[in-house]
């Protein structure tokens, strides 16, 4: 189960990734970030480069589940420029009370919704 999305050639991974997450969490069970029973940060980010972009490219990337934690969990980003893979990338996630830093459980609900894994 993942979330797909396009972001022009140019574009920080940094900046668009957010969105591609956020979206998917929308999407799936309608996160909003504003009022949710849940939040997470940024913990670590890695980036393996296979290809290039071009100005003028559109880059598809689909994030999927790569890792389920007590407190954290793990995304994987594949960008492509059609069917040419880009690049590769895994994101960690710590989920906190909403509105603070403070370490919490991922929620069942949110294991549920975006499913096992790939």
């Amino acid at each position: 189960m993942g979330v797909a999305d396009e972001v022009p050639a140019g574009a920080v991974l940094g900046e668009q990734e957010p969105e591609t997450s956020a979206a998917w969490m929308a999407e799936v069970f309608g996160w909003s970030g504003a009022d949710d029973d849940f939040d997470w940060m940024l913990v670590r980010a890695e980036i393996d480069w296979h290809g290039s972009a071009t100005y003028g490219d559109t880059i598809s990337v689909v994030a999927e589940v790569a890792r389920w934690g007590t407190t954290s969990f793990a995304f994987r980003y594949r960008g492509s420029v059609g069917e040419r893979p880009v690049f590769t990338a895994l994101i960690t996630y710590v989920c906190v009370a909403p509105h603070t830093t403070t370490k919490a459980p991922v929620p069942g609900h949110v294991r549920a919704a975006l499913g096992e894994p790939v």
